[in-house]
């Protein structure tokens, strides 16, 4: 398995649910008139909720992107009523956006509610492929050689495991959870 194959099959797995939710999202986004940066400020109302933070705070968890291009987002958030700051760069949402979050959460379960289950002998062989793929992606030693002379500026280049793991990750598991929980009703 080489680097082409595994970013291939990495590519097709995220379609298949991404094909669903985001889609899903962006047009209950669209019902808001948000703007397209959405999900910076979804993405913090769903870690933080009534919590308060800060750019640094919420960059610690979502580790892209650039600290003033992040405050401009959460600036027009507050314009629209969706946070409100404290004055010393600590943003806290709003009953109105976290009621606008829940929505475009809710569009996103409800998505992948009509999905059929997985019987669970199919389960067993994708959790078996997904191993295997991922013990040939951490094994591939020419593989690490080609990832660490790519250029990865500005990020890290753990970031996208950071996002996957911090972000994707609970999205995912959210989605399946709120499928689960209509299959249980």
């Amino acid at each position: 398995m080489n680097l082409y194959s595994i970013w291939s099959l990495l590519e097709q797995s995220f379609d298949i649910l991404g094909g669903y939710g985001y889609p899903a999202m962006d047009n209950a986004a669209e019902e808001f008139a948000l703007s397209p940066d959405y999900f910076t400020w979804i993405s913090a109302i769903w870690l933080f909720g009534a919590e308060a933070f800060t750019i640094a705070d919420f960059m610690r968890i979502f580790p892209y992107g650039l600290p003033r291009v992040n405050a401009e987002r959460f600036a027009s958030a507050m314009q629209k009523g969706y946070f409100i700051s404290d004055g010393n760069g600590r943003y806290t949402c709003t009953e109105n956006g976290n009621e606008v979050a829940r929505t475009i959460w809710r569009a996103a379960g409800d998505s992948l509610a009509d999905l059929a289950s997985i019987p669970f002998e199919n389960l067993q062989s994708l959790f078996g492929y997904l191993d295997r793929l991922i013990h040939a992606s951490l094994s591939a030693p020419e593989e690490k050689d080609t990832l660490k002379k790519i250029s990865t500026w500005p990020w890290e280049a753990d970031t996208m495991r950071g996002f996957v793991s911090s972000v994707g990750l609970p999205i995912l598991l959210y989605l399946i959870t709120t499928f689960l929980g209509r299959l249980i009703k």
